[in-house]
């Protein structure tokens, strides 16, 4: 059974409408911080033409969370993971 490889992290091994969709949704939210994830995806899904029957918010942003999640995870290093020494 193959398994994951340390070379390829799970962000990395998402596919592009999925990197596409969590970088416009961080980019929304992050610079206009009254926007919500949710309706960051509406306009998502608006601008590229997505129709609503195949754009379930609440799906699409559990997807957008999950990926946030396996994103800061790749970001650790591993003294991260043994825990950081405060100085």
């Amino acid at each position: 059974m193959p398994h994951p490889s340390p070379l390829l992290t799970s962000y990395l091994r998402r596919d592009g409408l999925d990197k596409m969709m969590f970088g416009w949704v961080r980019g929304i939210t992050r610079s206009l911080p009254g926007v919500t994830i949710e309706r960051a995806l509406e306009e998502f899904a608006k601008e590229f033409g997505i129709p609503k029957e195949r754009w379930n918010i609440s799906s699409q942003k559990r997807r957008y969370l999950a990926i946030q999640s396996e994103f800061w995870n790749d970001q650790k290093t591993p003294q991260d993971e043994q825990g950081a020494v405060e100085a």
